[in-house]
Formats: C-alpha cells, structure tokens, sequence
C-alpha cells in the first residue's frame, strides 16, 4: 500500500511539474500586432527606389518630410515645399491606415483641401522599430505609361 500511494504521489508530482513547466508557452508573437505596434509613431524619409535604383530628392525639403502613423489608425503626412529658400507645409495628407500580413494600406481621406478617397496597398519589405520599407507596384511614378516598382525607406 505504501508503495501504490508512494507511485501515485510521484505520478501526480511528475504530472503538475511538467504541466507548470514554462517552456511550452503555446502563445506565439502575432505578426499583424507586431508590426501594428512598430508602426506607430513619426517617420521620416531617409531614401526612395524607383524600379531598384535610387530615386533623388526632387528638392531639400521632400528629405525631411514626415509620416505620423497613430495608434487610433490614422495618418498624417506633412509635405514641404521650398520658398524662398525655406521648407514650409504644402498640402498635407491625411487618412487611415491598416496591417495585414505583409500589407499596409493607405486610404487617403484628404490632401490639402481636397477630399479624396485613394486607397494604396504597399508590401512590407522590413519593419523594426526604428526603420521602415514599403513597396507599391500599381503606381506610375515616373510618367512613362507603365506601373512602376516604387520603394521608400523610412526611419524614426
């Protein structure tokens, strides 16, 4: 009798160790989640690629120009033109934004005074918490009649 209760005893010990052990935490990173927490906060750009070369600057100013992306999924762009010789707020853009796996999508709810409903989906190329890349295919950045590979480079 001893025995049985001594065996029981190590079964339920062996039992309550392993089921408490915190190595098979089952809850994995969401990525979705992940990035939308990386988002959040005000990009600058740092570089832009047009069909994998570098796209210059058309001026000084379009280099400091931002992106705020909030937690309440919404964004705010500010757009600088130079005038006499300083950069000042264009027409800014703002609009919603949204995560799904490697997507982010812009709808822009208004540029300046103009309302508007555009919607871009980007690809994700890398998201940190300091550094930000995105691509879009389906745009004509260059005016030649064909769709583009358009990537920007951000960074906190």
């Amino acid at each position: 009798m001893k025995k049985t209760s001594y065996l029981f005893a190590l079964l339920v010990f062996s039992l309550v160790t392993i089921s408490c052990n915190n190595d098979d935490d089952t809850t994995k990173s969401d990525p979705e989640v992940d990035n939308a927490t990386k988002i959040i906060g005000l990009w600058e750009i740092d570089k832009q690629f047009l069909n994998g070369d570098i796209l210059p600057f058309t001026d000084e100013c379009q280099a400091i120009e931002t992106t705020e992306f909030k937690a309440d999924e919404s964004f705010f762009s500010v757009e600088l033109d130079p005038i006499d010789g300083e950069c000042v707020d264009a027409e800014p853009s703002k609009g919603t934004w949204s995560i799904s796996n490697s997507e982010l999508t812009l709808n822009f709810t208004q540029t300046g005074s103009l309302i508007q409903n555009d919607t871009y989906v980007f690809e994700i190329l890398d998201l940190t918490s300091s550094s930000l890349k995105i691509k879009i295919t389906s745009l004509d950045v260059d005016d030649d009649g064909n769709n583009d590979e358009y990537e920007i480079q951000y960074v906190k």
